[in-house]
């Protein structure tokens, strides 16, 4: 009779299993966890719904749902990620017809160090959605082939997944599967006892293993999910670093970044973008070398007038954040009449006769910058 029981418990644990039950879920510590931080504001009664694609395929087991009342005000939302790879998130806000805004949306670990922030570029409307930038972050709104809502998605460039994932799953397959077996194995037994006060060792056995076979095709899901998970291919590795820079200014301006790796300023050594004629916020992207450096310099405009700094990071090629750089690390040096912080982010404002402010990293931020740029495994030394 058991090894029919085999048998038949073999292809039932291949028969899909969503969602993944876990009857037994261990207490890991935040900071070991992804989770998916966003800020946003409703302009009407919205529901947004957050849903990661994981092994190829959105499932609405794994969606986040969220009701949102309208408000002017931007409110904060932490959700933990699962332990598995994660390759897009799509956003849907239903009903859609009032624009919904995010000011940011980002992945970060339970201590608060971001992992990658999901920026307004890197979205595309999945039918006809409206996706526009505004002063503090971008509004999604919804088109006219899909009037009842608004989707959007991004795709990453690789999966995301927190680190120790692998470990922490097979913890969840034990610790849920043994406690499974165990509460099965005692109704077992209890029953068994009921109408033969006797039991010989074989019998126990056999009660055992039909327990741990029944607590084991209960888990299917999980255990399948977590044997993909360490089979998942692991993120590519980082050949080149930038620094994003998030900001907005009132006209259409250069803005350019130096670096001296020992052989002073030039316009060799320094990468330029440029802030467009909006007074959106927008992100600019300057490529760093593969080397460290004993100085940073940035010339925010080229004419007199005021930016607002939001945030400033140092990303992979990638598009995973490998360091937020303080905003206190600016100081001024030239042509620079406010240089401080406010409620959006680092005022600038040049001298009414600027023609060429500037402003450099201090030590701490310069060292920060090495740093990131060795822990990349692209640090050469400065002046080779």
């Amino acid at each position: 009779m058991l090894p029919v029981v085999v048998l038949f418990a073999a292809g039932f644990f291949f028969v899909p299993q969503r969602p993944a039950l876990s009857w037994w879920a261990p207490a890991f510590p935040r900071t070991e966890r992804h989770y998916l931080e966003l800020a946003c504001a409703a302009r009407g009664p919205d529901e947004l719904v957050l849903q990661p694609e994981i092994f190829g395929r959105f499932d609405p087991s794994d969606a986040i749902v969220l009701p949102l009342s309208p408000s002017e005000h931007a409110y904060s939302f932490s959700f933990p990620l699962p332990d598995a790879p994660l390759t897009a998130l799509r956003l849907t806000a239903r009903p859609g017809a009032a624009p919904l805004e995010i000011r940011s949306l980002r992945i970060v670990t339970g201590d608060g160090r971001e992992v990658l922030r999901l920026r307004r570029a890197s979205f595309s409307p999945v039918a006809d959605e409206e996706i526009a930038a505004t002063e503090n972050g971008w509004t999604i709104r919804a088109g006219h082939r899909v009037p009842g809502q608004a989707s959007v998605f991004t795709r990453f460039s690789g999966p995301v997944l927190a680190p120790g994932a692998n470990h922490r799953n097979a913890v969840r397959c034990a610790s849920s599967v043994a406690f499974l077996a165990g509460v099965l194995a005692v109704l077992l037994l209890a029953g068994t006892l009921a109408v033969r006060p006797r039991l010989g060792k074989r019998l126990c056995l056999t009660l055992g293993s039909l327990a741990l076979l029944a607590a084991i095709v209960s888990h299917r899901g999980l255990l399948l999910a977590s044997l993909r998970t360490w089979h998942s291919p692991k993120p590519p590795p980082a050949r080149a670093l930038r620094l994003e820079l998030d900001a907005r200014t009132a006209r259409a301006s250069p803005a350019q970044l130096f670096w001296n790796t020992g052989r002073g300023i030039s316009e060799e050594q320094s990468a330029r973008a440029a802030y467009r004629d909006t007074p959106h916020l927008e992100t600019l992207t300057f490529p760093l070398p593969a080397e460290t450096a004993v100085g940073l310099r940035f010339d925010p405009l080229d004419h007199a007038g005021s930016v607002v700094v939001q945030s400033l990071r140092l990303v992979d090629d990638t598009g995973r954040t490998r360091a937020l750089i303080p905003l206190e690390t600016l100081r001024a040096v030239q042509q620079i009449d406010r240089l401080a912080r406010g409620p959006d982010g680092l005022e600038i404002r040049t001298t009414p006769d600027a023609t060429d402010p500037i402003l450099d990293f201090d030590a701490a931020g310069v060292s920060l910058v090495n740093a990131t740029v060795r822990a990349a495994g692209l640090g050469v030394p400065a002046g080779r």
